[in-house]
């Protein structure tokens, strides 16, 4: 019996991979991964800190950590994980909500905004490096395969479970 677990899993994982291959299966490919790192990070620290970091937190909004800027500022919560068009942190850089931000500055250029946008929609991850195993492989595999090898690696570790128990 756990022979043919490991067969049935080894075989859907093989079957997985051919309609993949040959485009039978289709998904949605979405653009390059937002590093908090590399995209975020760097425009946080030149446009907003000098109003929202450790001299002063104007609306008592810090950026400093993830949960203080989670936790928000006079008016709630400014950054909601997984719905930038929720969040008035992005709806303020992108102009949709008065007063625009950056205030002492001039407005954040299109690709800035829309880093932003994406990093918040995909969670508004917060780490010093993204570039961990486990993340280089989902990005990697971010076009939507990720989903179906994923799946595929964990029936196999499954299978080989249940062949060892």
């Amino acid at each position: 019996m756990p022979r043919r677990v490991v067969s049935i899993a080894l075989g859907t994982l093989l079957a997985a991979i051919g309609a993949l291959a040959s485009g039978r299966v289709g998904f949605a490919v979405q653009g390059p991964a937002v590093s908090f790192a590399k995209d975020v990070a760097p425009v946080l620290e030149r446009n907003c800190l000098s109003c929202h970091g450790e001299a002063i937190q104007m609306g008592r909004f810090d950026l400093r950590t993830r949960d203080a800027a989670l936790r928000g500022g006079t008016r709630g919560a400014d950054i909601v994980p997984g719905d930038a068009a929720a969040s008035r942190m992005y709806r303020r850089i992108a102009g949709l909500e008065q007063p625009a931000m950056p205030a002492q500055n001039p407005p954040l250029p299109p690709e800035q905004v829309a880093a932003i946008k994406q990093w918040i929609d995909d969670g508004a991850a917060w780490v010093k490096d993204d570039v961990d195993g486990r993340c280089q492989l989902v990005k990697v595999l971010s076009n939507g395969f990720a989903h179906a090898a994923l799946d595929a690696i964990a029936i196999v570790g499954l299978a080989h479970d249940l062949a060892d128990g």
